[in-house]
């Protein structure tokens, strides 16, 4: 959604582990090194997406906090924000990435 703030990702190209593939788009949107990936989510709802219907598999990766993200490939800005900007409603996300972002701040893995 253009004007919308969203996290970053893409597609996984042919033969691509979906692990590497979130590496390579964070690094494509954002000019962020990244590491560790974990699996958080997977996120199917088939009218998720006005678009088509689009399945995102949701990983967690670290990245060291030096960096700052720069938008890059389709992002025309990248940045990160207070998770209380986010959640306040001054921001407009994309899609169902609010949820994506509760479902994380709920889930278990945060918990360790």
């Amino acid at each position: 959604m253009q004007g919308a703030w969203a996290l970053p990702g893409g597609f996984v190209d042919q033969g691509e582990d979906p692990l590497h593939a979130a590496v390579r788009e964070l690094k494509e949107e954002t000019g962020l090194d990244g590491h560790s990936p974990r699996l958080l989510m997977v996120m199917g709802d088939p009218n998720r997406d006005p678009r088509k219907h689009i399945v995102s598999v949701v990983y967690e990766i670290t990245v060291s906090e030096d960096q700052t993200p720069v938008g890059g490939d389709d992002a025309a800005d990248a940045r990160f924000w207070p998770i209380e900007i986010v959640f306040s409603g001054e921001l407009t996300l994309a899609g169902d990435h609010l949820q994506i972002l509760s479902n994380w701040l709920k889930s278990d893995v945060k918990k360790d």
